[in-house]
């Protein structure tokens, strides 16, 4: 799918017959009618990983957190990217998933 969102929104919206429903959305707020509070963000999956840890290398492990699962030669004992990530990097991270999740006041 080549013109797929990375981020879409469910807002509050109407059905066909006029009906209260919600509805997708590339914009929180296509309108005037709409509150962009109500809005709930969705990322894509395959967006989610390259968001978060952009710019970390990652390890051998073939399951590392970081790059995701792969294939062919590597190491099995354990992903320790975030086990042994500096202070600054999980300070990052962690502002990183507070902008994805919509800020400090995201509903969980």
């Amino acid at each position: 799918m080549p013109d797929t969102p990375e981020t879409i929104y469910l807002i509050k919206g109407e059905d066909v017959d006029g009906a209260p429903c919600m509805v997708w959305c590339d914009d929180p707020a296509p309108s005037y009618a709409c509150d962009p509070a109500e809005a709930v963000k969705y990322i894509r999956a395959d967006h989610i990983r390259e968001r978060l840890f952009q710019g970390w290398a990652g390890c051998t492990d073939r399951a590392c957190i970081v790059t995701g699962p792969r294939s062919g030669m590597g190491t099995n004992g354990g992903c320790h990217c975030v086990k042994n990530a500096s202070r600054s990097q999980l300070n990052l991270l962690s502002q990183r998933l507070i902008a994805m999740m919509g800020g400090r006041n995201a509903k969980t």
